[in-house]
């Protein structure tokens, strides 16, 4: 692995090789909470989505320093949805020959929140819902390779329970929302594999990490 600037955390450093997908110097790829984006190299990515209000495309941007053209939302913050260009193939490891943007081997969506200076203020991750099946049903088993990243201990976690509702699926049942703080960083992490009412298999994780300022 390269080196990772002061203060970043490296997401992947000294694990499996489907991490190389997060490589280099920041929280995933070069993306690193608490610095400017808009000095990145575009080398790695594709086509940077301007989102709306509802979550929804509103304009498209070819380069990390023009996000800040980006309609911003009444904190002054810029969403930007991110796909990884599939082109560039020494971000692809031997367990993602397949591209796309992915997380840890799992094919994800990725958004970022940047502020009016370019900063980096949230990155945020969830595992794709859309994703081909064999692709998606280990989709729960992202959050322990989060919490392996940022490390085991100080996780405050709430746990449920199976229920009417909320039913395990194949003798497993996960439904878990963790909170940690670390290394000027507020991390949000929900684990969820259970059978709904309707019958349907719930099976994601999402996660978001957030700029906390150091006193």
């Amino acid at each position: 692995m390269t080196r990772s600037a002061p203060g970043s955390i490296l997401f992947g450093a000294g694990l499996a090789l489907s991490f190389a997908t997060m490589a280099a110097a920041g929280d995933i790829r070069t993306l690193t909470v608490g610095e400017p984006v808009t000095t990145l190299s575009h080398h790695g990515y594709g086509d940077l989505a301007c989102l709306g209000p509802d979550g929804a495309p509103v304009a498209h941007v070819s380069e990390w320093s023009a996000v800040l053209e980006c309609p911003a939302d009444a904190a002054g913050l810029r969403t930007v949805r991110v796909y990884y260009d599939d082109a560039a193939q020494e971000w692809i490891s031997v367990n993602d020959k397949w591209g796309g943007t992915r997380v840890a081997g799992h094919p994800v969506e990725l958004t970022v929140r940047v502020d009016a200076d370019g900063v980096l203020e949230t990155l945020a991750v969830r595992t794709d819902p859309e994703a081909r099946q064999y692709m998606h049903k280990k989709a729960f088993l992202l959050g322990n390779k989060v919490k392996s990243h940022y490390g085991w201990q100080g996780w405050q976690c709430s746990v449920g329970q199976p229920s009417a509702e909320r039913r395990e699926v194949g003798g497993t049942f996960v439904d878990e929302r963790c909170e940690k703080v670390t290394d000027g960083r507020e991390i949000v992490l929900q684990t969820q594999l259970y059978r709904d009412a309707a019958d349907d298999v719930v099976n994601a994780t999402s996660f978001e990490v957030k700029r906390r300022p150091q006193s």
